[in-house]
């Protein structure tokens, strides 16, 4: 067994609390991705307009962001690669899954066949019912201009599931020692109502004075975390044992009245793909890259 204890420090310190920590970790994260700026607002400026968001960009910003682009044809290949990924991966129009067993024989079973076939009809069904496709549509563009996407898969009351892809710049990613993305931390602005439904009397004071006044649509920031969960209890059902946490934070308060909602999941809601990685690297490359040059000439 090894034994860790000389590398801990002799000098006793107070453990950080864990509101501390979520915002040691987004301002990390967010060094870390402060690299990657210069040349993603270069592809969104010169290939893909409106599919990027940086420094407290405004949503619904109306402002044009293509003034750049003198020749859309990589505009247009932008769109393209998204649509021939969706066509030739996850295709509304075909079945692209099945279900399946790696014991042949109970592959094989009658009663068992049919059983899969249910099970594929009603995921196929509830797939074309919710967002998955559009939003599975938008996340490839995502990936295959940048490099990064980030895709968050909920449960919803309505659709049963519900699909969320983020605009570059409101996300940042970290990963494990194997190279699989297990954390993400990502911004979102949401309206005096929508803050009132989500977190409800976990809203702040600001929030809740809003609301009292009728001012039901200005916007306050909020950060989600979801990453896997240091408190895990395999079998235990309680929210906050549960395999990766999910947390909604207020950035601009400090204490643990900044955390709205803690909560989590038995699997991990999100995916991070990337379009190519060199070694180590979080964010890797896209196609936007290698067409930058051609784009500014």
């Amino acid at each position: 067994m090894y034994d860790f204890q000389p590398y801990k420090s002799q000098v006793r310190q107070k453990p950080l609390q864990r509101w501390e920590l979520y915002k040691q970790h987004n301002a990390a994260l967010t060094s870390e991705f402060s690299v990657y700026k210069s040349i993603f607002s270069d592809i969104r400026d010169y290939l893909a307009p409106r599919t990027a968001r940086f420094d407290g960009e405004k949503v619904n910003d109306p402002t044009r962001q293509d003034l750049k682009i003198i020749n859309s044809h990589p505009r247009l290949a932008v769109r393209t690669l998204s649509a021939g990924m969706q066509s030739g991966v996850t295709s509304p129009l075909r079945p692209w899954f099945r279900l399946g067993f790696s014991d042949p024989d109970l592959q094989n079973y009658q009663p068992v066949k049919e059983w899969l076939f249910t099970v594929e009809s009603l995921m196929r069904d509830i797939l074309s019912r919710s967002n998955i496709y559009d939003r599975l549509k938008s996340n490839y563009g995502t990936m295959g201009t940048y490099g990064p996407g980030a895709f968050f898969l909920d449960e919803d009351e309505d659709d049963v599931i519900r699909g969320y892809d983020f605009p570059i710049g409101t996300f940042r990613l970290a990963t494990s020692h194997t190279g699989r993305v297990t954390q993400m931390y990502r911004d979102v602005s949401f309206t005096t109502i929508q803050m009132i439904n989500k977190f409800g009397n976990k809203c702040p004071d600001i929030v809740k004075l809003s609301y009292d006044r009728g001012d039901y649509y200005t916007r306050y920031p909020v950060v989600h975390i979801v990453e896997p969960n240091e408190n895990y209890q395999d079998g235990n059902a309680l929210s906050h044992r549960k395999k990766f946490a999910s947390v909604w934070f207020d950035p601009t308060k400090d204490g643990e009245q900044s955390i709205l909602k803690y909560s989590g999941y038995d699997y991990n809601p999100f995916m991070g793909p990337r379009w190519d990685l060199l070694g180590e690297d979080t964010y890797g490359m896209g196609c936007g890259e290698f067409a930058l040059g051609d784009a500014k000439q």
